[in-house]
């Protein structure tokens, strides 16, 4: 009986952790502006990422600001609570920074 190996999985890769996509909420619109200076850091992340916004329905793009307007004021919560947010929604490429 031949033995087959295992595929390897094709495709970008994605991350299902929290901080990754709280960075995809605060950076997706970077792969609007070509000519920003972050953007050519990083284009095929930030292209991913826009994509990724692109793919949202209305209650998606509503959760993605509302995980900014949590990050952006404390007296929600913070950084802490938008990462609690930030799980619920689907994976992103991970962030190419560290």
């Amino acid at each position: 009986m031949p033995r087959y190996k295992p595929r390897a999985k094709v495709g970008p890769k994605v991350s299902h952790d929290a901080r990754d996509k709280l960075m995809a909420c605060l950076h997706w619109w970077y792969g609007r502006y070509k000519d920003h200076p972050d953007y050519v850091k990083a284009p095929f992340y930030f292209d991913a990422v826009y994509q990724w916004h692109q793919r949202f329905t209305l209650d998606g793009e509503e959760l993605v600001g509302t995980v900014i307007e949590i990050y952006n004021a404390p007296r929600y919560g913070g950084e802490k609570v938008a990462l609690q947010y930030a799980e619920d929604l689907p994976a992103v490429p991970p962030w190419p920074f560290q």
